[in-house]
């Protein structure tokens, strides 16, 4: 969701906030400095961004501030920690990424403070390590089943990205539920929540945003891409077209292709087995201690292209 000049927050609206104290929009945190409050900044984004109460407004993590929103001495907001603060939208551990604009304040005796603002997610819910967390009142943690399916209904469909459309020509008898549940299921989710809930299969396909909220029986795109038995059967262009042209045009002749299908994750696996016997190694033996190996291109560039 991009964040609209009109509803960010001023310094004025943030410094009321800070004055108000710790709610169920606003967190305080001394420090960015260690792995423990890493963590705790973390999961309060993660819960804003979820918004269980359904409140309206952006929640706020005040950086350099005690329990009482006084500013710690000699906290100073660098352009260091700016970036390690607007990082956390990119790091990957955060899914899908949050909505947050973050600020420096300088408060009255030349003190200054950061301020994460975090936008509630139109796609709940969002995750932080596997784990969903939620905020009630001024304290946060991990959501129950019944948090859980809230923040399912809660979805907006029309506002759906590509990847979680339904696919109304499909059925649950087109996707690969052994794979769903033994391999992505335990990459999504932490185990030890996996082992500790009872949900059904309905409920962990909606949960990876595997269904549409609105009828369980339509699996969206992701799904499909992702443990479709079948994908292009269902999404025209879901393959991968490998070619090898001796010369620097589409018209000159193919040395070799192959067509790939089946599940994203092994079209990447074959494409990468593909592009590696095509690149090329030399083995360097001469005046050397050791043998040196080259190729024509670094392999993990052409994995990064893939």
């Amino acid at each position: 969701m991009p964040v609209n000049p009109a509803n960010e927050q001023t310094d004025d609206d943030l410094l009321l906030l800070l004055s108000n104290g710790e709610s169920a929009k606003v967190e305080f945190k001394s420090n960015f400095s260690t792995d423990k409050v890493r963590k705790a900044v973390h999961e309060a984004i993660c819960a804003f961004s979820n918004n269980l109460d359904g409140s309206s407004g952006p929640g706020v993590v005040f950086i350099g501030v005690d329990d009482n929103g006084k500013p710690v001495d000699d906290f100073r907001v660098d352009d260091q920690l700016l970036t390690q603060l607007a990082g956390v939208k990119s790091d990957g551990l955060i899914t899908p990424p949050p909505t947050i604009q973050v600020k420096r304040l300088v408060l009255s005796g030349n003190n200054q403070i950061a301020a994460v603002v975090i936008w509630p997610s139109d796609s709940p819910p969002v995750r932080y390590d596997g784990r969903i967390c939620v905020r009630f009142e001024p304290r946060r943690g991990y959501a129950t089943e019944q948090d859980e399916r809230i923040l399912n209904e809660r979805r907006r469909y029309r506002n759906y990205p590509f990847d979680l459309q339904p696919v109304r020509s499909a059925t649950l008898d087109d996707l690969d539920l052994d794979f769903f549940e033994r391999d992505y299921l335990p990459s999504l989710v932490a185990r030890d929540v996996l082992e500790a809930n009872g949900r059904t299969l309905n409920q962990k396909l909606l949960s990876a945003k595997f269904l549409t909220t609105e009828d369980y029986s339509y699996p969206t795109i992701l799904s499909i891409l992702i443990s479709g038995k079948v994908p292009s059967d269902l999404i025209a262009g879901s393959y991968t077209l490998f070619l090898r042209i001796e010369g620097f045009e589409l018209t000159d002749p193919i040395s070799d292709e192959l067509e790939i299908h089946g599940r994203i994750d092994n079209q990447i696996r074959t494409l990468e087995d593909k592009v590696r016997v095509h690149n090329r190694r030399q083995v360097d033996f001469a005046n050397r201690i050791t043998e040196e190996i080259s190729e024509d291109y670094p392999f993990v560039a052409l994995q990064q292209l893939i």
